[in-house]
Formats: structure tokens, C-alpha cells, sequence
């Protein structure tokens, strides 16, 4: 979990506040997208990340409690002629607004890869 500090205690939860809460996102996802995105190690260990993420929706669940959908690109170089490997990736966020006024969100665990991957 990871907290921002939107500062907004009088804040009124609906569907209606989605575009205030993305642009806060946006506005600050360098402190958060790498957290979002984890190291790679799960698509290859040399995968690499050099455009952060991009906020697909922001939908409102429940009272407080919102979903961020995000995309990211990966690529591999692996130093052979047409070899390199691409692709983008989907994401999903619980995004909650504290009573304080506070953002969380819920980072996710990525799974290791194993040999079993490889084939």
C-alpha cells in the first residue's frame, strides 16, 4: 500500500470526482509508476520500462473506493538481429480516499518467473 497526500478532507466521493482524482494522479505517478510497473523480473530479467505508465480509466467502485486501470511498454534487448522482444502490459490499482483525505494504493505483487516460463 502507498499513500499520496491529495489533501482534500471535505472531499464527496461519486463518479463525478473521477477526472480531479486522475489528474492528481497524473500529475504525480513519478512517485508512484515504478512501484506499479516492479521490476520486470516477472516478464524477463532483462526487460526494461522507459515511458512509465499511461492511466487507461479511473472508474468509482463503492463510496471511497475508486479502480485505476494503467498500461506500460516493456522491451528486451537480446542482442540478436530481430530477436528483441516488446509488448505492452495491463494493470489494474485499488485507488482508496482515507478519511483524511489521503490517497492509497494498492500495489500489486508480481509473480517470479520460472523455467516453466521459458518454454
Amino acid at each position: 500500500m502507498l499513500t499520496l497526500p491529495f489533501v482534500n478532507k471535505s472531499f464527496i466521493h461519486g463518479a463525478d470526482k473521477v477526472l480531479m482524482i486522475e489528474e492528481f494522479l497524473v500529475k504525480h505517478k513519478k512517485i508512484y509508476e515504478g512501484q506499479l510497473i516492479g521490476d520486470l523480473s516477472h516478464i524477463n530479467h532483462r526487460a526494461e520500462n522507459l515511458n512509465g505508465i499511461r492511466i487507461e480509466q479511473i472508474e468509482h467502485q463503492s463510496d471511497n473506493e475508486y479502480c485505476m486501470s494503467y498500461t506500460y511498454d516493456w522491451f528486451v534487448y537480446n542482442l540478436c538481429v530481430d530477436m528483441d522482444e516488446q509488448d505492452d502490459e495491463n494493470g489494474f490499482a485499488c485507488v482508496t480516499i482515507g478519511k483524511n483525505g489521503e490517497i492509497e494504493l494498492e500495489i500489486p505483487e508480481f509473480e517470479e518467473r520460472s523455467t516453466y516460463n521459458e518454454f
